[in-house]
């Protein structure tokens, strides 16, 4: 605490002692007086330290309580609302959005429910949308994001991780999941994206990569860097990379644009995103 910005009181307490024994003195020699214009002005002597007493008291307790309530600052300064983040490094237990770096700039949001066979899937909500559905209460577009490998919550994430995704969305709990199903429309969009319950090993792990425009060295994952976020998954008894993308819109009103995971050498791939601080 700076003792600096702090206000005295003791002074304030001397002059009201003082004062009270004088009101004291004033009042015995009241009792004792005879004279009329002796009682008169002693009378108005008294009242008058009397006031002045209970200012000094009530004023003492003003400066008492800002003093309590704001120690060490400056009272005609507005403290921050809340604290300025120390730093930019995404850490696991962070709650998030994934914001997809294109002209729509949206983040990814539990949405399209009609796909058959498929849990709740996943697109870039429209702002319409997500008002309509009280996204901000209902945390549509909010994330926690977890280590695939036991890595604890607090420690900052690496490029080159393994992440989960969970969902913190009210009503679609579960973990970004790629569905391992291609056979809906549009057709050469990819693996659908999904929730599933439980995270699965593989299907359901990513890992954070630089995005091709991300020039940055530093081995930490910071908001609003560049990313993709890919799989190695067996297809065809083959290992292929997929990457999480966007393709096609959902035909679901309001869930905009279908979010999918591709090949690397899929047509008009769009596979930078950027995790975004959650406020």
């Amino acid at each position: 605490m700076d003792n600096n910005n702090q206000i005295n009181t003791t002074p304030i307490w001397v002059t009201i002692l003082i004062l009270t024994i004088l009101l004291i003195f004033f009042i015995i020699i009241w009792f004792n007086s005879t004279g009329y214009y002796t009682r008169l002005i002693l009378a108005i002597l008294s009242i008058i330290f009397f006031i002045i007493i209970l200012i000094l008291i009530i004023y003492y307790f003003i400066i008492t309580d800002r003093n309590v309530k704001s120690p060490g600052t400056d009272p005609n300064k507005i403290p921050p609302s809340k604290p300025p983040p120390q730093d930019s490094f995404v850490r696991y237990g962070d709650t998030l959005s994934l914001l997809h770096e294109n002209s729509f700039r949206l983040e990814i949001s539990p949405c399209d429910t009609m796909i058959p066979g498929i849990n709740v899937g996943i697109t870039l909500r429209t702002d319409a949308s997500f008002l309509q559905n009280n996204g901000v209460i209902n945390k549509l577009r909010l994330w926690n994001i977890l280590s695939a490998s036991g890595i604890s919550s607090g420690t900052q994430v690496k490029y080159g991780d393994k992440i989960y995704l969970q969902s913190q969305a009210v009503q679609f709990p579960g973990f970004l999941t790629n569905s391992e199903t291609t056979d809906l429309p549009p057709t050469g969009c990819g693996f659908i994206i999904n929730l599933n319950p439980t995270p699965f090993t593989d299907i359901s792990a990513f890992t954070v990569i630089r995005s091709n425009s991300n020039t940055s060295t530093d081995t930490n994952v910071n908001y609003g860097d560049l990313i993709n976020l890919t799989q190695d998954l067996t297809i065809d008894s083959t290992i292929t990379r997929l990457t999480l993308s966007i393709c096609g819109t959902s035909t679901e009103e309001g869930c905009g644009v279908n979010v999918r995971s591709r090949t690397l050498n899929s047509p008009n791939l769009l596979p930078n995103w950027t995790f975004e601080r959650s406020i």
